[in-house]
Protein backbone atom coordinates (compact mmCIF):
# COMPACT_ATOMS: atom_id res chain seq x y z
CA UNK A 1 0.00 0.00 0.00
CA UNK A 2 1.08 3.05 -0.63
CA UNK A 3 1.02 5.74 2.17
CA UNK A 4 -0.93 8.88 1.81
CA UNK A 5 2.24 10.98 2.82
CA UNK A 6 4.20 13.80 0.61
CA UNK A 7 7.90 14.12 1.02
CA UNK A 8 9.39 17.33 -0.48
CA UNK A 9 12.93 18.73 0.12
CA UNK A 10 14.79 22.32 -0.29
CA UNK A 11 18.44 23.39 0.73
CA UNK A 12 16.73 25.53 3.89
CA UNK A 13 14.15 25.38 6.39
CA UNK A 14 12.82 28.96 4.71
CA UNK A 15 11.11 28.51 1.26
CA UNK A 16 10.85 31.57 -1.02
CA UNK A 17 7.40 32.83 -1.06
CA UNK A 18 6.53 30.94 -4.83
CA UNK A 19 8.10 27.81 -3.59
CA UNK A 20 5.40 28.29 -0.50
CA UNK A 21 2.68 29.04 -2.16
CA UNK A 22 3.23 25.60 -4.22
CA UNK A 23 3.54 23.93 -0.94
CA UNK A 24 1.06 25.16 0.45
CA UNK A 25 -1.62 23.97 -2.78
CA UNK A 26 -0.47 19.91 -1.78
CA UNK A 27 -1.75 20.53 1.69
CA UNK A 28 -5.30 22.58 0.90
CA UNK A 29 -6.29 20.17 -1.69
CA UNK A 30 -4.87 16.71 0.52
CA UNK A 31 -5.71 17.79 3.97
CA UNK A 32 -5.11 14.32 5.53
CA UNK A 33 -1.79 13.48 3.90
CA UNK A 34 1.14 13.71 6.26
CA UNK A 35 3.55 16.02 5.10
CA UNK A 36 7.85 14.87 5.59
CA UNK A 37 10.18 18.18 4.69
CA UNK A 38 13.28 17.71 4.43
CA UNK A 39 16.30 20.15 4.05
CA UNK A 40 19.66 19.50 3.33
CA UNK A 41 20.79 18.38 6.76
CA UNK A 42 17.46 16.73 7.39
CA UNK A 43 18.28 14.36 4.15
CA UNK A 44 21.84 13.39 5.50
CA UNK A 45 20.74 12.98 8.88
CA UNK A 46 18.04 10.79 6.93
CA UNK A 47 20.51 8.56 5.08
CA UNK A 48 22.77 7.91 8.12
CA UNK A 49 20.00 6.90 10.37
CA UNK A 50 17.94 4.64 7.59
CA UNK A 51 20.37 3.95 5.41
CA UNK A 52 24.36 4.68 6.53
CA UNK A 53 25.75 1.93 3.99
CA UNK A 54 24.46 4.87 0.79
CA UNK A 55 26.25 7.57 2.88
CA UNK A 56 29.36 7.53 1.46
CA UNK A 57 27.99 7.29 -1.92
CA UNK A 58 25.67 10.24 -1.04
CA UNK A 59 28.41 12.87 0.43
CA UNK A 60 30.38 11.50 -2.53
CA UNK A 61 28.41 12.95 -5.00
CA UNK A 62 30.23 15.68 -6.99
CA UNK A 63 26.43 17.63 -7.53
CA UNK A 64 24.04 18.51 -5.04
CA UNK A 65 21.36 17.52 -7.77
CA UNK A 66 22.54 14.02 -7.76
CA UNK A 67 22.10 13.57 -3.80
CA UNK A 68 18.54 15.18 -4.71
CA UNK A 69 17.57 12.65 -6.91
CA UNK A 70 19.62 9.60 -4.92
CA UNK A 71 17.74 10.44 -1.47
CA UNK A 72 14.23 10.79 -3.41
CA UNK A 73 14.45 7.34 -3.93
CA UNK A 74 15.77 6.37 -0.44
CA UNK A 75 13.27 7.53 1.19
CA UNK A 76 10.38 6.46 -0.32
CA UNK A 77 11.91 3.37 -0.65
CA UNK A 78 12.27 3.04 3.20
CA UNK A 79 9.32 5.28 4.16
CA UNK A 80 6.53 5.00 1.19
CA UNK A 81 4.47 7.90 0.18
CA UNK A 82 4.38 10.31 -2.86
CA UNK A 83 7.87 12.97 -3.62
CA UNK A 84 6.38 15.72 -5.59
CA UNK A 85 9.47 18.71 -6.22
CA UNK A 86 9.02 21.87 -4.50
CA UNK A 87 8.38 23.84 -7.56
CA UNK A 88 5.65 21.47 -8.49
CA UNK A 89 1.52 22.47 -7.50
CA UNK A 90 -1.22 20.12 -6.68
CA UNK A 91 -4.46 21.36 -8.85
CA UNK A 92 -7.02 18.54 -7.08
CA UNK A 93 -7.07 15.95 -4.22
CA UNK A 94 -5.56 12.85 -4.89
CA UNK A 95 -7.38 10.91 -2.58
CA UNK A 96 -5.78 7.56 -1.05
CA UNK A 97 -3.81 5.33 -3.14
CA UNK A 98 -5.10 2.09 -0.97
CA UNK A 99 -4.57 -0.83 -2.34
CA UNK A 100 -4.49 -0.33 -6.07
CA UNK A 101 -1.05 0.40 -7.15
CA UNK A 102 2.32 -0.11 -6.01
CA UNK A 103 4.27 2.29 -7.71
CA UNK A 104 2.81 5.24 -9.66
CA UNK A 105 4.96 7.04 -12.09
CA UNK A 106 4.35 9.83 -14.59
CA UNK A 107 5.45 10.27 -18.34
CA UNK A 108 6.99 13.79 -18.34
CA UNK A 109 6.99 14.86 -21.59
CA UNK A 110 6.53 13.21 -25.15
CA UNK A 111 9.31 13.45 -27.65
CA UNK A 112 10.07 14.32 -31.11
CA UNK A 113 11.10 10.72 -33.31
CA UNK A 114 14.17 12.28 -33.83
CA UNK A 115 14.84 13.07 -30.04
CA UNK A 116 13.73 9.80 -29.33
CA UNK A 117 16.83 8.46 -31.52
CA UNK A 118 19.06 10.21 -30.13
CA UNK A 119 18.09 9.20 -26.50
CA UNK A 120 18.08 5.83 -27.55
CA UNK A 121 14.77 5.54 -25.97
CA UNK A 122 12.20 2.72 -26.53
CA UNK A 123 9.12 4.92 -26.83
CA UNK A 124 8.63 8.54 -27.68
CA UNK A 125 8.06 9.61 -24.63
CA UNK A 126 10.64 10.57 -21.22
CA UNK A 127 9.31 9.45 -17.41
CA UNK A 128 9.42 11.82 -14.50
CA UNK A 129 11.52 11.86 -11.33
CA UNK A 130 10.17 15.00 -9.97
CA UNK A 131 6.84 13.05 -8.97
CA UNK A 132 6.31 9.81 -8.04
CA UNK A 133 5.11 7.46 -5.84
CA UNK A 134 5.78 4.02 -4.17
CA UNK A 135 5.16 1.58 -1.45
CA UNK A 136 7.71 1.50 0.71
CA UNK A 137 10.45 -1.76 0.20
CA UNK A 138 9.12 -1.65 -3.47
CA UNK A 139 11.37 -3.75 -5.92
CA UNK A 140 11.71 -1.04 -8.67
CA UNK A 141 12.99 1.58 -6.34
CA UNK A 142 15.58 -1.34 -5.09
CA UNK A 143 16.70 -1.67 -8.45
CA UNK A 144 16.49 2.06 -8.68
CA UNK A 145 18.72 2.40 -5.95
CA UNK A 146 21.60 0.24 -7.38
CA UNK A 147 21.13 1.85 -10.72
CA UNK A 148 22.71 4.97 -9.58
CA UNK A 149 25.43 3.85 -7.52
CA UNK A 150 28.24 2.36 -10.26
CA UNK A 151 28.06 5.80 -12.69
CA UNK A 152 26.72 8.58 -10.74
CA UNK A 153 30.23 9.48 -9.03
CA UNK A 154 32.07 9.69 -12.59
CA UNK A 155 30.54 12.36 -14.38
CA UNK A 156 31.46 15.16 -17.03
CA UNK A 157 30.17 18.32 -15.64
CA UNK A 158 26.95 18.38 -18.02
CA UNK A 159 22.97 18.47 -17.12
CA UNK A 160 22.73 15.55 -19.90
CA UNK A 161 25.52 13.54 -18.05
CA UNK A 162 23.74 14.10 -14.25
CA UNK A 163 20.22 13.27 -15.68
CA UNK A 164 21.47 9.55 -17.20
CA UNK A 165 23.27 9.19 -13.92
CA UNK A 166 20.76 9.76 -11.47
CA UNK A 167 17.84 11.66 -13.11
CA UNK A 168 14.89 10.77 -15.23
CA UNK A 169 16.80 9.68 -18.00
CA UNK A 170 17.85 6.67 -15.68
CA UNK A 171 14.33 6.19 -14.14
CA UNK A 172 13.23 6.38 -17.75
CA UNK A 173 15.69 3.43 -19.34
CA UNK A 174 15.02 1.32 -16.02
CA UNK A 175 11.91 1.34 -16.79
CA UNK A 176 11.96 0.44 -20.48
CA UNK A 177 14.44 -2.19 -19.67
CA UNK A 178 11.62 -4.28 -17.64
CA UNK A 179 9.39 -7.21 -18.91
CA UNK A 180 6.24 -6.95 -20.20
CA UNK A 181 5.00 -8.76 -16.76
CA UNK A 182 6.78 -6.04 -14.45
CA UNK A 183 5.52 -3.04 -16.13
CA UNK A 184 1.79 -4.81 -15.25
CA UNK A 185 2.80 -4.23 -11.30
CA UNK A 186 3.51 -0.18 -12.22
CA UNK A 187 0.77 2.03 -12.92
CA UNK A 188 2.12 4.74 -15.55
CA UNK A 189 0.03 8.00 -15.87
CA UNK A 190 -0.60 9.53 -19.20
CA UNK A 191 1.46 12.91 -18.85
CA UNK A 192 -1.71 15.74 -17.89
CA UNK A 193 -2.26 13.62 -15.14
CA UNK A 194 0.88 15.11 -12.95
CA UNK A 195 3.23 16.83 -15.52
CA UNK A 196 0.39 19.23 -16.90
CA UNK A 197 1.87 21.78 -18.68
CA UNK A 198 1.98 24.95 -17.73
CA UNK A 199 0.74 26.62 -21.12
CA UNK A 200 -2.99 24.48 -20.32
CA UNK A 201 -5.03 26.46 -18.52
CA UNK A 202 -7.01 25.17 -15.36
CA UNK A 203 -10.17 25.09 -16.85
CA UNK A 204 -13.32 22.63 -17.44
CA UNK A 205 -12.70 20.65 -19.63
CA UNK A 206 -9.29 20.76 -20.51
CA UNK A 207 -8.24 20.16 -17.00
CA UNK A 208 -10.67 17.07 -16.65
CA UNK A 209 -7.14 14.91 -15.70
CA UNK A 210 -5.46 17.64 -14.27
CA UNK A 211 -4.10 16.83 -10.95
CA UNK A 212 -0.87 18.34 -10.88
CA UNK A 213 2.33 19.98 -12.61
CA UNK A 214 5.92 21.06 -13.18
CA UNK A 215 6.80 24.68 -13.12
CA UNK A 216 10.39 23.73 -13.99
CA UNK A 217 12.65 26.50 -12.61
CA UNK A 218 15.74 24.15 -12.84
CA UNK A 219 17.70 26.05 -10.22
CA UNK A 220 20.27 23.03 -10.28
CA UNK A 221 21.19 23.42 -14.15
CA UNK A 222 23.52 25.45 -15.83
CA UNK A 223 22.88 28.43 -17.20
CA UNK A 224 20.74 27.56 -21.12
CA UNK A 225 23.62 28.28 -24.20
CA UNK A 226 21.52 29.33 -27.20
CA UNK A 227 21.13 26.68 -29.04
CA UNK A 228 19.98 26.89 -32.72
CA UNK A 229 16.35 26.90 -34.16
CA UNK A 230 16.04 23.62 -35.80
CA UNK A 231 17.80 22.27 -32.39
CA UNK A 232 15.00 23.58 -30.71
CA UNK A 233 12.49 21.77 -32.87
CA UNK A 234 14.23 18.53 -32.52
CA UNK A 235 14.39 19.11 -28.38
CA UNK A 236 10.80 20.47 -28.22
CA UNK A 237 8.07 18.56 -25.58
CA UNK A 238 5.42 17.88 -28.33
CA UNK A 239 1.80 18.79 -25.75
CA UNK A 240 0.23 15.71 -24.67
CA UNK A 241 -3.44 14.84 -25.13
CA UNK A 242 -5.76 16.23 -22.46
CA UNK A 243 -8.33 13.40 -23.19
CA UNK A 244 -6.70 10.07 -22.79
CA UNK A 245 -8.34 6.56 -22.13
CA UNK A 246 -7.87 5.88 -18.04
CA UNK A 247 -8.20 2.62 -16.43
CA UNK A 248 -6.14 -0.17 -15.13
CA UNK A 249 -2.82 -0.80 -16.92
CA UNK A 250 -0.48 0.75 -17.99
CA UNK A 251 -0.66 4.34 -19.89
CA UNK A 252 1.84 6.61 -21.86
Amino acid sequence: MIPSTLHQTWQTQTLPPQLYRWQLSWKRHNPTWQLHFYDDQACLAFVEAACPEFQPLYQGFPYAIQRADFFRYLVLYHKGGLYADIDMECLRPLGNFGGRCQVILAVEAHLTRQRQQELGYRHPYQIANCIFAAAPGHWFLQRLIESVAPQASRLPPTDDAIEESSGPRLLTRLYFALSEAEKQQITLLPQICWMAPTTYPNWWPLNRHMAARHHFLGSWKQPARPRALHRRWIERSKLPNPWPTLGGGTHA
